[in-house]
């Protein structure tokens, strides 16, 4: 009897092999493949939202983090730069006697003294503040100590010192042809300018420099001194402006010691542990060595009544402490 086909075809399906392990994972892999996953991605939930936002404010917050470590890093490096500044602008390191002399096989300490002298002259006769006698002593020594410059241009050069420290700190600035009236020998603007363009390479055209003045002046304030002891300790700070060996000072050290100099030749107390503990500087040798300096020069000028120094603090308007003062063996021993 012949079997029909739907016979023949149910007889096949039992007949079917079974399918091995490989071909169900096959098989189950591809209805995987075939689930239709945009519901998924287009549901919404609140609570999912919220985790969204999460992420969002975890990824502004990483922003943040990395904005502030390099905002951090910057001023770490501004630190390290600033830091590197200050140890180009130490008399020692930059600005200093030996690297001066080096340039010069005869010596220039008279000549840089009448240069010095010029320029108070003229600073007094324009009225200027201090910070640009002080900056202009600054800009002279440093074109000294990076170069040779002719001794018949000393003057030149100081000058022109004075004249672009005024532009620096004065309202009014002299006009280069006053300024060359005060030569013999006929000086141009052009020499000026010459000048002008030396002294700012060897400042590496940066123009402010800490000076004595600027110490000076925060210091008294800290002792609240009276203005017969800060009239005597601007002296004793004009002092290191003409000799040359103070270069080896730093500015702090030789404020440090014209304050309590101030205060010893009038006959008043030491402030040396009070101001200390307001300065980055506890070197006392340093103090006393620069302090017995500038005794040893202030006496000398002071003997000179034709010195520009005591002709500026002889003046009848000040307080006259130049002549309250006096010089005692021992007087600086507080100082140790």
């Amino acid at each position: 009897m012949r079997r029909t086909l739907n016979e023949n075809a149910n007889i096949n399906q039992l007949q079917k092999r079974p399918q091995t392990a490989e071909e169900i994972f096959r098989s189950r892999m591809e209805q995987i493949r075939k689930i239709n996953t945009t519901s998924f991605d287009e549901y919404s939930d609140p609570e999912i939202e919220e985790e969204d936002d999460s992420d969002d404010l975890y990824k502004t917050c990483l922003i943040w983090i990395s904005k502030i470590s390099t905002t951090k890093q910057n001023l770490q490096n501004m630190q390290i730069k600033f830091s590197a500044l200050q140890e180009a602008t130490i008399p020692g390191n930059f600005i200093n006697s030996e690297s001066i002399l080096s340039h010069y096989t005869k010596p220039i300490d008279d000549l840089r003294k009448s240069v010095i002298t010029w320029i108070v002259y003229i600073f007094q006769e324009y009225r200027m503040c201090s910070n640009t006698l002080y900056q202009a002593v600054t800009y002279f020594d440093a074109l000294l100590s990076v170069q040779k410059v002719p001794r018949k241009e000393f003057h030149l050069a100081g000058i022109t010192a004075l004249w672009m420290s005024s532009k620096m700190e004065e309202r009014s600035v002299p006009k280069l042809k006053d300024l060359a009236s005060y030569f013999t020998e006929g000086v141009t603007v052009d020499r000026f300018i010459e000048y002008e363009k030396k002294i700012l390479v060897a400042l590496d055209f940066q123009l402010t420099y800490p000076h004595t003045k600027l110490f000076l002046r925060r210091y008294i304030d800290v002792i609240d001194a009276e203005q017969v002891i800060i009239e005597a300790a601007n002296f004793f700070a004009e002092v290191s402006l003409w000799y040359i060996e103070f270069l080896d000072f730093h500015p702090e050290i030789i404020a440090l010691a014209a304050i309590c100099l101030g205060k010893i030749c009038l006959g008043e107390y030491c402030p040396l542990a009070r101001l200390l503990s307001y300065s980055h500087n506890q070197d006392k040798v340093q103090i006393r060595n620069c302090a017995e300096r500038l005794v040893k020069y202030a006496c000398l000028i002071l003997k000179d009544p034709k010195h520009m120094l005591t002709q500026r603090y002889s003046f009848p308007e000040l307080e006259g402490a130049i002549k309250l003062f006096k010089f005692t063996d021992g007087m600086l021993n507080c100082l140790v």
